[in-house]
């Protein structure tokens, strides 16, 4: 978010059209976008996992509509952020947020 949003905006129109981004399945649903994994420091004994990975991303079909669109895709998801909902689903040691 530090960067100035038209760069964000070619950055992700470039990847999207490399097809660079991280694969990952969650549930029947397939993703791309981007994995980081972050090692606890050896002295976190407080935490019950030695480390995070954090995964984000979004359906293959979202991204080739989006690098396909030749105008603004701001306009063309707004009619759908009233509706959009925002899901946790916990299981063992595994959150996913939708």
């Amino acid at each position: 978010m530090r960067a100035p949003r038209e760069a964000r905006r070619t950055r992700a129109s470039e990847q999207a059209r490399e097809r660079t981004l991280t694969h990952f399945a969650h549930g029947s649903r397939t993703y791309e976008g981007r994995e980081v994994r972050i090692e606890m420091l050896p002295n976190a004994t407080q935490f019950p996992f030695q480390n995070v990975t954090i995964r984000q991303g979004v359906a293959p079909e979202l991204i080739d509509e989006a690098s396909d669109a030749q105008d603004d895709i701001d306009r063309r998801i707004k009619p759908f952020l009233p509706t959009a909902q925002v899901a946790q689903e916990t299981e063992r040691n595994r959150t996913a947020i939708s």
